[in-house]
C-alpha cells in the first residue's frame, strides 16, 4: 500500500467498484478524529488550507485525481480550472456527516507524476467554521521522514488506518501512470482497499496533511491497473 507525498501520493484506486459499503467493516473510528475528513461518492478526501490561507478565502478538498468526476486523467495531462459542482460530505470529530459542502471549481488535477486533485468550494473556511464547528486540516511545508508514524482516514468508509512511513519509492508505475517519491507504508496496519482513494495521510496525532492515499497491489501483478510496480534508480521493477 502507497502514498503519495504533496508533491502528493498514497493508496487504492477504486477500479474495483464496490457496490455496497458493508463489503468491508464500516465503523473503525475509535482513536481516529474524523473533523475535516471528507466522502466523496467513490473516493475519500479531506477540507485542507494552506498556511497562508486565510479564513475568507474560499476552502479547497484535497483527494486523489483518479477521484475526479470525469473519470482518470490521461498520463500527461493536467486539469485546471475547471467548472465543478460536485458535492462533498463533511464528517464530524466521531465520524456521523456534518453536512455538503459544494465544489465551484477543480482548481488542479493529474495522474502524472502525482496523484491529486484540488477542489475550491463556494464556501469559505470561516463559513464552514460558522455552520458546521469545523476547521480544515492543515497541509504540509516540508518533506515527511521515513519512519514516521501516520493515520489514513477514509471519510467513504468512516474508518482509519495506522502505521508508519516505511520508506520513499523512487518510481510507482501503474498501467499508463508513473508516480515519483512514493510513500510505501509499514504493515501491518494500513492495508487500505477499494475507497480508500484520496485519504490524507496525517503526521499521527495530528492534523497536519503530509500525503494522500492512493493505490496498493490487488493481484500480485506487476505495473498493471490495480497492480503498481516499484523502479528503483537502476531501472530494476520490484513487485509491490
Amino acid at each position: 500500500m502507497t502514498g503519495i507525498f504533496l508533491g502528493l501520493q498514497a493508496q487504492a484506486l477504486p477500479t474495483l467498484k464496490l457496490n455496497s459499503r458493508q463489503a468491508f467493516p464500516a465503523t473503525f473510528t475509535t482513536d481516529y478524529d474524523f473533523s475535516g475528513i471528507v466522502a466523496l461518492d467513490n473516493c475519500s478526501g479531506s477540507l485542507v488550507r494552506f498556511t497562508q490561507s486565510a479564513d475568507t478565502d474560499h476552502a479547497m478538498v484535497l483527494t486523489n485525481g483518479h477521484c475526479v468526476e470525469s473519470g482518470f486523467p490521461s498520463a500527461g495531462e493536467v486539469i485546471y480550472r475547471q467548472d465543478s459542482s460536485r458535492n462533498f460530505r463533511l464528517l464530524k470529530s466521531d465520524g456521523s456527516e456534518a453536512g455538503n459542502i459544494t465544489a465551484t471549481q477543480i482548481i488542479y488535477a493529474t495522474m502524472t507524476n502525482t496523484d491529486m486533485a484540488l477542489y475550491r468550494t463556494q464556501e469559505t473556511y470561516s463559513e464552514i467554521q460558522s455552520k458546521f464547528g469545523i476547521a480544515a486540516l492543515q497541509l504540509a511545508a516540508t518533506h515527511p521522514l521515513a519512519g514516521v508514524g501516520i493515520e489514513v482516514i477514509s471519510g467513504y468508509w468512516g474508518r482509519g488506518f495506522t502505521c508508519a512511513i516505511e520508506t520513499f519509492v523512487n518510481q510507482l508505475k501503474e498501467d499508463q501512470w508513473t508516480w515519483v517519491d512514493s510513500m510505501r507504508y509499514s504493515r501491518p496496519g494500513c492495508e487500505t482497499y477499494g475507497g480508500t482513494s484520496g485519504s490524507p495521510v496525517l503526521a499521527a496525532g495530528s492534523r497536519v496533511v503530509i500525503g494522500i492515499n492512493n493505490t496498493g497491489n490487488e493481484s500480485s501483478l506487476e505495473c498493471t491497473v490495480n497492480n503498481p510496480c516499484e523502479v528503483d534508480r537502476e531501472h530494476y521493477i520490484w513487485s509491490c
